[in-house]
């Protein structure tokens, strides 16, 4: 009965009614009916639009960070899988916009960020652009959640023990354990990355 009730509610309905609801309750809406996953499943109505407009900082939505996720759903997945501004580094500092990370300049310290969701299993891929000259050593990886955020001086931080690996920009190296396990990617011609260069690994 109640999901006879459910499949005829009308979509304006349902929009009011799912724009209170967490992503997690959500989630579960989507599997009552085939008519909730239909609607939900869109990922440019208003319930995503007015979700979007909670979470995420305006400067994020008018920003070119965003302009090329195309639809309200997948900003607000984006913003879920952004930099996590408590688990970082002291030296660095998260941007109100949720996107860009800031690292203080602090002389001889490495830091480090990690995002808010982390991974056991999978392919994933992240778009990193990197504002500024690369510096001594800039790195980009992944890492455990043991990986530690801050060393001493200036050294490659991911890839530096068991609990990470890194891409070198500077040099094209892969790390992983302290060690060079080559060069990354592996080509006769690896790309220079300049100021303002999109990474996507």
């Amino acid at each position: 009965m109640v999901e006879e009730l459910a499949a005829t509610l009308p979509d304006n309905v349902l929009e009011v009614i799912f724009s209170y609801l967490d992503l997690h309750d959500l989630r579960n809406c989507s599997l009552v009916c085939t008519n909730w996953y239909r609607f939900l499943n869109d990922e440019n109505n208003d319930v995503w639009r007015l979700h979007c407009i909670r979470k995420l900082a305006e400067e994020a939505l008018k920003s070119d960070l965003l302009s090329s996720v195309p639809t309200y759903k997948a900003k607000l997945r984006a913003f879920y899988h952004a930099w996590n501004p408590n688990d970082c580094s002291r030296n660095v500092y998260i941007k109100p916009n949720g996107f860009t990370l800031h690292r203080n300049p602090v002389a001889q310290s490495t830091d480090a960020a990690r995002g808010k969701i982390g991974f056991r299993h999978g392919r994933h891929a992240w778009e990193v652009i990197w504002e500024g000259a690369l510096g001594t050593v800039a790195v980009i990886g992944i890492a455990t959640k043991e990986a530690p955020l801050q060393c001493h001086g200036y050294v490659a931080l991911l890839g530096s023990d068991d609990q990470s690996w890194g891409w070198n920009l500077v040099d094209n190296h892969l790390l992983h354990n302290g060690d060079s396990q080559g060069n990354y990617p592996l080509l006769n011609n690896a790309p220079k990355y300049q100021v303002c260069s999109k990474l996507k690994p």
